[in-house]
């Protein structure tokens, strides 16, 4: 089974995600945390299910980005649900979260899903006297900030390179549609019963373009060449033409297809 670049990185996120549950799993196996079974095992089933279906709830995400907000959520529920902290077995299994949330949709949305687990990790540490007690005794303080820190660490190295690979499939695309256009262009000017010896092979792909009733501004930029650059080549093509105006250059382009003979 051979996935998409972006495919791949949600797949092995599901594998961090995995490796983070277990995590917690062998914490309670060892007695090393005395928690809910219960919450350890739901856990275990909506990360089976988000797993199974993971090519549609990815599908879904990239149409609908704020469904990541309720993973998020519910991540950030087994840390309440164990009345910890950083402490909490599930802490790395909501930091997973933030990277897959990072993967699929960029840095936007990755720096978005830090800045969301934050502020529900601050609406359930400062009220609860019992954490905050443990803090201020503890002088933990240190800890907490890097609690926040990784949250946008996490956002950050990955939602960026995310961020960069997406820009870079997105030029690949347009690289793409340029060459598509190019070759609808020579096949025009193939076509064409023009007598194109005259004309070189840059004018050759400005008159098929203008053929198309480009603007001058879209065969600059199908051409990559100025708008300026452009014009040059069209007094050149119409003085070697013997055409005075644009309109003219486009009918006596295609009469001259209409004229040509077809060969039996």
């Amino acid at each position: 089974m051979k996935l998409a670049r972006g495919q791949r990185g949600i797949f092995n996120a599901l594998i961090i995600r995995w490796l983070a549950l277990l995590t917690a799993a062998l914490l309670y196996l060892f007695n090393t945390y005395k928690g809910s079974l219960l919450v350890l095992a739901a856990a275990f089933i909506y990360c089976s299910l988000l797993t199974y279906y993971w090519r549609q709830i990815n599908k879904a995400v990239q149409r609908t980005p704020w469904l990541v907000f309720i993973d998020l959520t519910m991540a950030t529920a087994l840390v309440w649900l164990t009345n910890a902290h950083w402490t909490s077995p599930y802490y790395l299994y909501v930091l997973s979260c933030i990277l897959t949330s990072s993967l699929a949709l960029g840095l936007r949305y990755g720096l978005l899903s830090a800045l969301y687990v934050s502020i529900l990790y601050t609406a359930y540490i400062v009220p609860n006297g019992h954490l905050m007690s443990e803090i201020i005794n503890d002088q933990t303080f240190d800890l907490l900030a890097s609690s926040y820190i990784g949250f946008f660490l996490i956002a950050f190295f990955f939602g960026y390179p995310a961020h960069i690979i997406q820009q870079i499939d997105n030029a690949k695309n347009d690289i793409t549609q340029v060459d598509k256009k190019l070759e609808a262009a020579q096949q025009i000017i193939a076509a064409a019963p023009l007598d194109q010896t005259q004309l070189s092979a840059r004018e050759q792909q400005v008159l098929s373009c203008l053929a198309q009733g480009r603007t001058n501004a879209q065969i600059a930029s199908d051409l990559f060449i100025s708008e300026a650059t452009v014009k040059n080549h069209l007094y050149r093509i119409y003085k070697k033409l013997g055409i005075k105006s644009r309109d003219d250059v486009i009918k006596h382009f295609h009469s001259m297809q209409v004229e040509t003979p077809v060969e039996s």
